[in-house]
């Protein structure tokens, strides 16, 4: 796991923390990214840009995405904020960004349900 704290699994590279902060701020999202996020990691890998613009990639994906959900439920006149379950979410390329979308959309990450 390279770049990654041993502990946690978190990117620790120092540039890449920078890339991640830099890149997160704008929308006001934890810039915290594991580093097994296959999101994140397929942008690196795949998006044929420089490091920064792949990281900045990533979170606008996330904005992205978190305003289509908000945009799809709105016409089904919910309550203004309502709550919403957010199953097989992740590393968090979307969820980070539901309270900013518009509407904003408070939600309850699931990653995964284990059989009792």
């Amino acid at each position: 796991m390279t770049g990654a704290h041993p502990a946690a699994g978190l990117i620790d590279d120092p540039q890449l923390l920078a890339d991640c902060e830099a890149a997160a701020a704008p929308f006001a999202v934890s810039p915290t990214v594991h580093a097994h996020d296959f999101i994140f990691n397929y942008f690196l890998a795949n998006a044929g840009l420089p490091q920064a613009q792949a990281v900045q990639g990533y979170f606008a994906s996330g904005r992205g995405s978190a305003d289509r959900v908000a945009a799809l439920i709105a016409p089904l006149g919910l309550p203004e904020t309502p709550r919403v379950l957010e199953f097989a979410s992740g590393y968090g390329c979307v969820t980070r960004h539901l309270r900013g979308s518009s509407p904003p959309l408070p939600s309850w990450p699931a990653t995964s349900i284990r059989p009792c």
